[in-house]
């Protein structure tokens, strides 16, 4: 929703926006968790922006607020 908002209102691609929210996630992450998870983190994260790449057309949703 948040990357579907954000699309809306600047015109940012939804996958663009999806991924730099995981990486400031991922590098937040990096104090906390150790680096084998990390890993699989990332992983995670990019097989989702490419789903999120190859699936989303920005005309397909249309988002109403109000």
């Amino acid at each position: 929703m948040l990357c579907l908002f954000i699309q809306d209102k600047f015109g940012i691609s939804v996958g663009k926006t999806q991924m730099a929210i995981d990486c400031a996630i991922l590098i937040a992450s990096f104090f906390f968790v150790s680096p084998s998870i990390i890993a699989i983190s990332i992983l995670g994260a990019v097989m989702l922006n490419l789903v999120l790449a190859m699936n989303h057309k920005p005309t397909r949703y249309v988002v109403t607020y109000g």
